[in-house]
């Protein structure tokens, strides 16, 4: 089986909350590609299966989880998902999974939430990611 490359045009293009090179530059999305690959197996030996030119899972996994990385890293201080908020007086509270096998850390974001779904095919029994 083949590795999923990463291609910054592309993810720009699908993810255009990162279009910009200023607030994503193209080394932190290198970066944070390597810690995707650590978090999903991206060799040739991986049971999720890369396949072109349409069909690829893994390559929908690991650009999902790429946008998650990216977002946490790019939203500021705010660490974890929001568990309740209110208008006056601005009120929010935040919950975080302090596990990357928990789904409270892939539910902080849009993103995130897809890929650990994605993930969810492969799953048997608890869900692990090698390194974690």
């Amino acid at each position: 089986m083949r590795v999923v490359e990463l291609d910054i045009a592309y993810f720009r293009a699908a993810y255009p909350a990162f279009a910009d090179a200023e607030t994503a530059p193209d080394a932190m999305l290198e970066r944070l590609w390597s810690e995707a690959e650590i978090l999903v197996d991206n060799t040739a030996a991986s049971s999720i299966p890369a396949r072109d030119p349409s069909g690829n899972p893994r390559a929908a996994i690991l650009y999902a989880l790429l946008c998650h990385l990216a977002t946490l890293e790019t939203r500021g201080d705010v660490v974890g998902r929001v568990g309740g908020a209110a208008q006056g007086s601005v009120n929010m509270s935040l919950a975080w999974g302090t596990a990357r096998q928990n789904p409270q850390w892939w539910q902080q974001t849009q993103c995130g939430a897809t890929a650990w779904e994605l993930l969810r095919g492969w799953a048997v029994g608890p869900l692990y990611f090698p390194g974690c």
